[in-house]
């Protein structure tokens, strides 16, 4: 990808205003920075409601592009916090059962290696009970519901929590999950990107990033 700027040690980053203004003339705009003011990126969101301001911290750049309004985002927050809870709630529940079905220590992870490699490596899903599949798979653990369809991506290298997610993952359990299939709709209807909304729970309090080593993928906590 092609950085529009960059800023050293010593620059000014642009304000919100100036970014606003360069908008006009631009569809999408990136950059550079060697450091982040705390409060930049949330008074960035905040004032390009109309944008989409995507941070990544191991590469220090901002991206910025055209998003849906955060004015129609924000009927459905309420929602989209319920669904992450939804997911934690179902993640933790999902692993507890595995513990017990097949003794693992979820505080450890103890057994879990032995349950990965069992009869070797298998690629495809295997019975946890008559209703649940699973396969292990890197540093998650695949869960899907044989009557409904519904698949929870679990992140098992945050044990002993399970509920943590990342924007694939909960579009996918939004998705498969019954009742929240309308808000997926509106999410894909609308092509708003869903970690904007991730990022306005972020910046309320209502989630949390979470710091794990996970590649450059970001991580969120409920």
């Amino acid at each position: 990808m092609n950085y529009d700027m960059q800023f050293g040690p010593g620059d000014k980053l642009m304000s919100p205003g100036e970014l606003l203004a360069l908008l006009k003339t631009k569809t999408s705009f990136s950059f550079h920075y060697f450091h982040l003011p705390t409060d930049y990126f949330a008074s960035l969101t905040y004032s390009l409601p109309d944008h989409y301001v995507r941070i990544q911290e191991r590469e220090c750049t901002i991206h910025i592009s055209p998003s849906i309004s955060t004015e129609k985002i924000l009927p459905h927050k309420a929602a989209v916090l319920e669904c992450a809870r939804s997911f934690r709630r179902e993640a933790n529940g999902l692993m507890q059962l595995m513990a017990e079905t097949f003794g693992v220590d979820l505080q450890t992870l103890d057994g879990l290696h032995e349950l990965r490699f069992a009869e070797g490596y298998r690629l495809h899903l295997r019975q946890l009970n008559e209703v649940w599949q699973f396969h292990l798979h890197g540093a998650e653990c695949r869960f899907e519901n044989i009557e409904t369809g519904q698949v929870l991506e679990v992140i098992i290298i945050t044990f002993p929590e399970f509920g943590y997610l990342n924007s694939y993952f909960f579009e996918l359990y939004m998705s498969t999950t019954e009742r929240f299939k309308p808000l997926a709709a509106f999410f894909n209807e609308s092509k708003a990107p869903i970690e904007k909304a991730l990022d306005l729970l972020i910046l309320d309090g209502s989630l949390q990033r979470k710091t794990v080593d996970y590649g450059s993928r970001r991580i969120i906590a409920v």
